[in-house]
């Protein structure tokens, strides 16, 4: 199977399940039948789940509290018996510190930190490259119609110039009527160039904008992969 397993977490459920949900009393009474039962006892008890819920005179915990350890918590047998081992093992403090250590050998914390890395992490990844694929074409659009906006602002000021060169001409001929005029081409021409102005430094920070967006893109595309 290589390259179609990318990792391999032995994780146990029932162990996580325990020992994020299970209170101290179930921790207590493990750690208590460990501590207090003879260890030829508890080999027996631990044998199989029908030793264990069978009687045991010399076993610290009574069968009624072993039959409610067992199935009122609703843990799998197999599963019991790694905690009853780890506890005779590992010889925890408290039950604080019983949860912890089965809730490690549980696995679940890492498969949650690596669901997490190489699927919803990357889910919500997907999910920006696809923002960031739609702004890159909003830019680029955006920047075609400000680029031919400033091509048109060009040639209405060329040929500003050109008719204010002829008004100018006019009016020293003797067309006075035509001052009005050339006054509104002239205020005109002041409101374009400030247009114009505008409109190019819009172009810079959108191409500014355009560059980094670029960048991104093509960074999350490669983590993609």
């Amino acid at each position: 199977m290589n390259g179609l397993v990318s990792v391999v977490i032995p994780a146990s459920a029932p162990l996580g399940k325990a020992a994020e949900q299970f209170d101290d009393e179930f921790w207590s009474s493990v750690l208590y039948l460990v501590e207090n039962t003879p260890e030829k006892v508890l080999n027996r008890l631990v044998y199989s789940e029908e030793y264990f819920l069978d009687d045991a005179p010399r076993c610290s915990l009574c069968r009624n509290k072993r039959f409610q350890l067992h199935k009122q918590f609703d843990i799998p047998w197999p599963c019991l018996k790694v905690i009853i081992g780890t506890a005779r093992k590992r010889r925890p403090g408290n039950a604080a510190d019983f949860s912890k250590i089965i809730l490690e050998m549980s696995g679940i914390d890492r498969l949650r930190q690596e669901l997490q890395k190489r699927f919803f992490a990357k889910s919500e990844m997907i999910k920006f490259f696809s923002v960031l694929s739609k702004a890159s074409e909003y830019f680029k659009t955006a920047d075609r119609r400000l680029r031919n906006h400033k091509v048109n602002l060009t040639r209405i000021l060329e040929n500003a110039a050109i008719s204010q060169s002829a008004l100018a001409e006019r009016i020293q001929r003797g067309d006075s009527d035509l001052r009005p005029v050339q006054e509104y081409v002239q205020t005109s021409l002041q409101t374009v160039k400030c247009d114009l102005d505008s409109t190019s430094e819009t172009l810079r920070l959108l191409g500014k904008a355009v560059v980094e967006v670029e960048d991104a893109y093509q960074e999350m595309n490669a983590d993609l992969k």
